[in-house]
Order: structure tokens, then sequence, then C-alpha cells
């Protein structure tokens, strides 16, 4: 006996295998362009209106521009906005602008004049310090003289007492002594760094060698020029600093040949 399976439409043949169900979707051959677009709105609660972030936008930049920019801004802004069609009914209104710019025109006009004010008067008030400062000075001058020197003259007059200076202590070494020719023959010029303290220099000249220092002179300057000295005749120098308690040590000696 053979026997047959008789599917659920009645009709003979072999039953086919049912496909299972899922809820993946076949992809597409071509893809719809127009559904791959991204959404690029949002909402915004301020004014509770649909906002698509691709529009323009008004970028202002106020908070870049001084008083008299903001002013020339709002001036042309308000020229353009004169019977333009696309804006009909400005917020704020023509009338309304127009008023905020001219208080912004007074305010900024009464604060340049105001300003100008203040600079010529710290002017005046400078030269009017300085002249009594010259006039103060002459008065110091004028106590100084009449009080004989006397410290409690000078504070009676409602004026401060100069502290005596201190002495300096032991004078410091000369630096950096240099002998160079002299302008002329016969003649060798000395250099050398300031001491602090120094009221004069003691310089003493060897001749040939080193070993045999005489006085040549003293000097109040940091600058000396030997002179009458014989041409081909090599010559060495040192000095020392004299300053309120005595006489300071030698510097390095400096030598040069007398042209």
């Amino acid at each position: 006996m053979i026997l047959m399976n008789f599917p659920a439409d009645g009709r003979l043949g072999e039953q086919k295998q049912q496909k299972p169900m899922t809820m993946e979707t076949e992809t597409p051959n071509t893809w719809d362009l127009e559904s791959l677009r991204y959404d690029e709105t949002f909402w915004d609660s301020a004014s509770n209106n649909l906002i698509d972030s691709t529009m323009a936008k008004v970028l202002l930049g106020l908070s870049g521009m001084n008083g008299d920019d903001v002013i020339i801004f709002a001036e042309v802004h308000d020229g353009k906005m004169t019977g333009n069609l696309n804006f009909p009914d400005p917020v704020p209104g023509a009338t309304e602008l127009q008023a905020l710019i001219t208080q912004a025109k007074g305010k900024r006009s009464a604060y340049k004049a105001l300003l100008i004010s203040i600079i010529q008067a710290k002017d005046e008030m400078d030269t009017a310090i300085a002249a009594l400062k010259g006039g103060l000075t002459q008065r110091g001058a004028y106590v100084e003289s009449k009080s004989g020197g006397s410290s409690i003259k000078i504070e009676s007059a409602g004026m401060k007492v100069r502290a005596k200076g201190s002495p300096v202590g032991p004078m410091a070494t000369p630096m950096n002594l240099r002998a160079k020719s002299g302008t002329s023959d016969g003649t060798i010029l000395l250099l050398w760094k300031k001491v602090k303290g120094a009221r004069s220099h003691v310089i003493e000249i060897s001749i040939g060698t080193p070993d045999n220092y005489k006085l040549l002179v003293n000097s109040t300057a940091t600058r000396y020029t030997a002179t009458g000295l014989t041409s081909g005749t090599r010559y060495w120098f040192r000095v020392a600093a004299v300053g309120a308690k005595g006489q300071g040590g030698f510097s390095d000696p400096a030598t040069k040949i007398a042209l």
C-alpha cells in the first residue's frame, strides 16, 4: 500500500517545509536616500517651537564691542530695517529702538565730556602739586639756613631732620685698574672703577719692575694721566682708595711701556 501525504489545501504532492517567521526584514537592494537624513531639529522650550539647526542664525557680537561700536551698529541696523518688507513688525519697534539709540548716544557723549574734564582736572592738579613741592623745597632751604644746624629749630618748623650719614667702613680695593697709552708721547692713561665712599685715591708708580713703588699723586677722580715719562721705559702702577676711616688696600698692578 502506498501512503500519500495530503497537504492542508487538499492538493496532492510533497508538503513543503515552512520557513520560520522572524522579526528581521530583508535588506533592500537600493537605499531610500530620503530616509537616511539626519534628524537636525530640536525643541526650543523658550519659544515652544521646533527649531531646524541647519537654519541661519543671527550673530550680534555685542560682547566684543565698545560703546561707540554698539551705537554705530544700532544705527546701521535701524537704517537697514526701515522699509524692510522681510521684517514688518520688529521687536522692539522702530520708535522704541530709536529712543534707546538716542539715550545711549546722549549718555556716551556726557561720559566723554566728563572724562575730558577729569583729564584736564588731573593735569591742573599735577601742575599745582609740582608748584607746591617747589615752594616747600625753597621753604626747607630757608629753615635749614636759619636754624643754624639746630635739629630742635628744624623740628619746630614741622620738618624732619635728615639722618646723619655714618662713615663707610674700610675702603674696598679698587678694581679693574688699566694702563693705556696717552694722547701724546711720554704719557700713560690710568683708569679704574669707582670705590663707594672714596674721597680720594693714592696712585703709586714703580719704574722697570713692580717692587719699588713711590707716591705719584693723590687724585679725587677715577682716571689719571701720568706725564713726563721716558719713552721705551716700562712703568708699573697701583691705586688705593681713601675714605673717612683711612686708606684701603692697593689694587692689582697695571703696567705699560711709555711711547
